[in-house]
């Protein structure tokens, strides 16, 4: 498995699912495709933001393997749990779970060439 380098470029877009606030940060390789995901959720010590740090850490080991992005969000969209609910985003208006909101941002960053506005 290959180290992280000591300094990465990297993007962190805050989002809202429902009345959960978060952070998405993704570190970028060299060619501006992701390599590291991180998901922080707002409230310390919650299962949600435990999930979604377990959540983020295995995309990333999965990315660090050779799994493809697509294959990521493909099992990560539609995943519906609570908070689920409107978002802030004006490409995702809804959200099925964080999970889902996630898959779906990662794909319009990354893979569907229709970039957002986000």
């Amino acid at each position: 498995m290959n180290k992280l380098p000591p300094a990465q470029d990297s993007i962190t877009y805050k989002f809202t699912v429902g009345e959960q606030e978060g952070y998405i940060t993704v570190g970028l390789r060299g060619d501006g495709s992701p390599d590291v995901i991180l998901l922080t959720i707002q409230e310390v010590g919650t299962l949600a933001r435990g999930l979604g740090h377990i959540v983020a850490v295995l995309a990333s080991l999965c990315l660090k393997h050779g799994v493809p992005l697509e294959t990521i969000t493909k099992s990560f969209k539609g995943t519906a749990f609570e908070p689920q609910g409107f978002t802030k985003s004006k490409d995702i208006p809804t959200a099925r779970s964080i999970i889902d909101f996630l898959g779906k941002w990662l794909e319009l960053k990354f893979i569907s060439g229709a970039k957002g506005n986000d």
